[in-house]
């Protein structure tokens, strides 16, 4: 790969990849410029940003935002404009994230904070594109990854970047919203152990999270819930209660409260696919309709007034 710089491209070409993905050696010598700029240079080629203290909404279509993670990132941009870079630049700066909504409530930060013209897409819109720095907003923070879960759009938003990746997220839900999904907890881990997990902090350097806080994170990507049952143990039934297990009877609830947050989860996953796959339908529609509209030529018309006039059909 030619794109990325190596410590960005080391987590995809690990996982996505199975390691044949290779770094051209010139993405070794790639200038750094932009991560010398202010605080984003502490950061490094990639971060990992713990935004504290987050909430998601649900909007109408299905869809969620997180209004404290669009505020982190007009912070990151002004920050970028403060050092000299053009954020109206595409091939410089790039916001992406997985929910329509989310991409709305960044646009009106980013707007009401005088960075218009900024590139704000969805990941699905950035397929194939690339910038020098690219802000991805991850937005869940209640334990459900929805979108994240897909590891063909976690692949896309992660390997659009050149010199800077910055990855804002509840890294708490990364870890512990992943069972069953490894890219998710795999990359908790691959951050810890490059040690680019940072606390989000406005207005300056975002401190690195303490070995301990990252040790416990990784912890929670590996809990009791991943593994199997021991062999000559055979697990209970979910709907059934082991009389033998203390505590037990409450199984089945769990259960059923986490099955009903599943179907939950894929019901807001498919109404958030239709809404996309309706707009493509409609614009694609639109497209051939005008497309089979034949040219007709200019033709004159005499109006009672006597004024001749042309008048044009589609």
């Amino acid at each position: 790969q030619y794109r990325m710089h190596p410590a960005i491209s080391a987590f995809p070409a690990a996982h996505f990849y199975g390691g044949r993905l290779k770094d051209d050696p010139s993405t070794l010598s790639r200038s750094e410029a932009p991560l010398r700029l202010g605080p984003l240079a502490s950061l490094g080629p990639l971060a990992l940003l713990h935004v504290r203290g987050a909430r998601e909404e649900a909007v109408r279509d299905g869809s969620v935002r997180n209004m404290a993670e669009a505020a982190a990132i007009c912070d990151l941009l002004l920050e970028l404009r403060g050092r000299g870079v053009d954020v109206r630049s595409a091939s410089r700066v790039k916001v992406l994230t997985f929910y329509a909504a989310q991409v709305a409530a960044i646009r009106a930060a980013a707007d009401a904070r005088g960075l218009r013209g900024v590139f704000i897409a969805t990941v699905d819109g950035a397929q194939g594109s690339e910038a020098d720095v690219v802000l991805l907003s991850c937005v869940r923070c209640r334990g459900v990854v929805g979108f994240l879960a897909d590891e063909r759009r976690l692949n896309v938003g992660l390997t659009r970047a050149r010199h800077q990746l910055l990855v804002l997220a509840d890294v708490e839900t990364l870890a512990s919203g992943s069972k069953g999904r490894t890219a998710l907890a795999a990359l908790v881990r691959h951050a810890a152990s490059a040690r680019c997990l940072h606390e989000w902090s406005a207005g300056s350097s975002p401190p690195r999270l303490s070995d301990e806080a990252c040790a416990r994170l990784v912890e929670r990507t590996t809990d009791a819930p991943h593994a199997s049952p021991a062999a000559d143990q055979p697990a209970p039934h979910p709907d059934r209660p082991d009389p033998d297990h203390p505590g037990a009877a409450g199984a089945g609830a769990r259960a059923e409260g986490e099955r009903a947050a599943r179907v939950e989860e894929l019901r807001r996953f498919q109404a958030e696919a239709a809404a996309l796959e309706a707009g493509r339908l409609a614009k694609k529609r639109e497209a051939v309709h005008a497309a089979a509209q034949p040219f007709r030529p200019p033709y004159e018309t005499q109006p009672e007034g006597g004024v001749r006039s042309t008048a044009w059909q589609c």
